[in-house]
């Protein structure tokens, strides 16, 4: 398991990877949602994202309904990844201490 003690080349590094490995998979939960939304509960797709982000030392923090996306914890930060229609996007929201 990857640690808060990674350097922040190394955890740039693994943001970028886990960014890249979900935007298939963002997309079709993102679409699913679209047609979905009033009868399933968002959380119930964090399961199939947590699945991939801990493949990659991080945790899944919380599903987000606008924007569709989430926020996960990768060493010493807490990283965003969403996704609609126009864009798949992600983000450093903060750093944390250990």
């Amino acid at each position: 398991m990857i640690t808060s003690s990674m350097t922040v080349k190394e955890r740039k590094t693994i943001a970028e990877k886990i960014f890249s490995s979900l935007e298939d998979v963002m997309s079709e939960l993102y679409y699913r949602w679209q047609e979905e939304k009033d009868f399933e509960d968002i959380n119930d797709y964090g399961e199939v994202i947590a699945s991939e982000v801990s493949k990659f030392g991080g945790k899944l923090i919380k599903m987000t309904k606008r924007p569709f996306g989430f926020h996960y914890r990768l060493g010493d930060a807490i990283y965003s990844i969403s996704y609609s229609r126009d864009e798949y996007s992600y983000w450093l929201i903060m750093l944390v201490s250990k």
